[in-house]
């Protein structure tokens, strides 16, 4: 019970804080949230390919709220990676435009991937597929994602890796 409370108040917080919201370019954060990683990709022996579209993708976001989901994106792939062979590791970071015009950033990694079973638990609060994992970060970027109008949603494919993506809606300004 006292567990639930905390997740309740951290989900408050996160939804009750007045966001700053400007108009950003989503690939300009999601490689400046790669930067943020380097000392763990050295770590790790991993490095990002990013495969960023070509032109700015406007969307009007808090800027520190989407970096931390992305942040956790990546940090998550990174661990699953763990489990690979040094040499063999990979970690593509990649956005666009969908054909429903909300524009994304996804985060895929060849990792051990994630079953069936922990994939209907992901975004809930204290599931963790992590031996050390608290099982907070997705359930909490799923809180932000929503605040912002956006989506974020979970692929896998047992022994190939997974991808997570974040959807938004374009900035009209």
């Amino acid at each position: 019970e006292r567990a639930g409370e905390i997740i309740k108040r951290l989900r408050s917080m996160v939804s009750r804080r007045q966001p700053n919201r400007e108009v950003v370019d989503l690939n300009l954060l999601a490689s400046e949230t790669c930067s943020m990683i380097s000392h763990e990709l050295k770590r790790f022996e991993v490095t990002i390919e990013q495969r960023l579209l070509a032109r700015p993708l406007w969307v009007r976001v808090d800027s520190v709220q989407i970096e931390q989901v992305l942040l956790n994106l990546l940090r998550n792939a990174l661990d699953a990676l763990s489990e690979e062979p040094v040499g063999k590791r990979q970690l593509t970071v990649s956005s666009g435009i969908q054909a429903d015009g909300m524009v994304y950033v996804s985060v895929e990694d060849n990792g051990p991937g994630i079953t069936r079973a922990s994939m209907e638990h992901l975004f809930d609060p204290f599931f963790s597929t992590k031996d050390s994992g608290m099982g907070m970060g997705l359930a909490i970027s799923q809180t932000i994602m929503n605040n912002h109008h956006g989506k974020i949603r979970a692929d896998s494919w047992p022994g190939k890796g997974s991808s997570f993506t974040i959807e938004l809606p374009p900035s009209v300004e």
